[in-house]
This record gives structure tokens, C-alpha cells and sequence, in this order.
């Protein structure tokens, strides 16, 4: 709990859930034509590649859409001025 980079990884781990299998699939297609499995260097280069990706636009996503997104609802009240009477 006291270590920055796995807090952090913490505040991001919805935006890397979210994207992770997109980005290594897209990847591993776009580069090397196949589907993700790691039977060689390659494979592991573009795994390595996609998780850096996945780590860069999870964090963008959770600095300029998830954090501006709960600062503004954090801004409402949902509780009413005047409390209903308690019946019993």
C-alpha cells in the first residue's frame, strides 16, 4: 500500500482491464500477423510492447476522461436539504 507505482497501478487497473486484450490482439496482428500466443522473442517483444501501450492509454484515459468524469460528480449533493420525518 505504501509503494507509489502500485497505487497508482491501482487508480489505472479499470482502464488496463478494459483495454488490455484489445490492445495485445490488435498488436500481435498488426505486427506479426498472428494471433497472441508467445512461443518466441517476437512474441514476447510485442506483448511487452502492447502491456507498455495498455499501461500509457490506460493512464491518459484516467488523467483527461475516469478522473475530470468523478471530480464532477463528486460536485453533487445527493442528499436533500430537509430530511423526511422518521415514522415508527
Amino acid at each position: 500500500m505504501r509503494l507509489r507505482p502500485l497505487r497508482y497501478l491501482g487508480i489505472i487497473a479499470y482502464g488496463v482491464f478494459m483495454m488490455h486484450m484489445a490492445i495485445n490482439e490488435l498488436a500481435h496482428g498488426l505486427i506479426l500477423g498472428k494471433e497472441p500466443h508467445i512461443t518466441n522473442w517476437a512474441d514476447g517483444s510485442v506483448t511487452i510492447a502492447a502491456l507498455g501501450t495498455t499501461l500509457l492509454l490506460a493512464a491518459l484515459s484516467w488523467h483527461f476522461f475516469e478522473k475530470p468524469i468523478i471530480r464532477w460528480g463528486h460536485s453533487f449533493s445527493y442528499a436533500s436539504e430537509k430530511s423526511p420525518p422518521a415514522s415508527g
